[in-house]
């Protein structure tokens, strides 16, 4: 009876009811605060990675359309013109080819497209699948032939290969 009793003046105390859940609710916005933060850290470390990648390919679209207009290479003629009938010659064509190659080995190819007034030439012709493409573009002089030379766009496209 005397365990009843003191239970009972225990339960009727109102000196020490102590609230033990009243901490939760301000818990709770705190950690959705906390997982709400690491979300945010989260995105945005992975938009930089896009980005950084991004910028990657568009460098290495950049060095290749920098190492095809340098005026040594088999096909630029004086003065820096890009000289049509060279480009369809098979040793030009397998030199593109053999850069090509080194850069897929480094999991990147590429194409070569020339825009002149209504007329383009792709060097090779672009795949149907090629995932994300990165174009670079500079103007360029093109020979035609002997007497004619005209204006016009060297456009470097490069993507990704995938490994089989």
């Amino acid at each position: 009876m005397r365990k009843r009793r003191e239970l009972v003046l225990f339960l009727r105390n109102q000196e020490a009811v102590s609230e033990e859940f009243t901490s939760l609710p301000g818990l709770a916005v705190v950690m959705i605060g906390f997982a709400l933060f690491i979300v945010l850290i989260a995105h945005t470390y992975t938009a930089y990675e896009a980005r950084s990648a991004s910028i990657s390919s568009y460098h290495t679209a950049d060095v290749i359309a920098t190492k095809l207009m340098n005026p040594e290479c088999a096909f630029i003629d004086k003065g820096g013109c890009i000289d049509l009938v060279r480009l369809h010659s098979p040793f030009i064509q397998e030199s593109l080819n053999e850069t090509r190659k080194s850069y897929q080995r480094n999991g990147v190819d590429f194409m070569l497209r020339l825009r002149w007034a209504n007329s383009s030439l792709d060097v090779p012709a672009l795949p149907e699948t090629t995932g994300n493409r990165i174009a670079v573009s500079r103007d360029v002089s093109i020979k035609l032939n002997d007497l004619e030379t005209v204006a016009g766009k060297l456009t470097i496209i490069t993507w990704s290969v995938q490994e089989a």
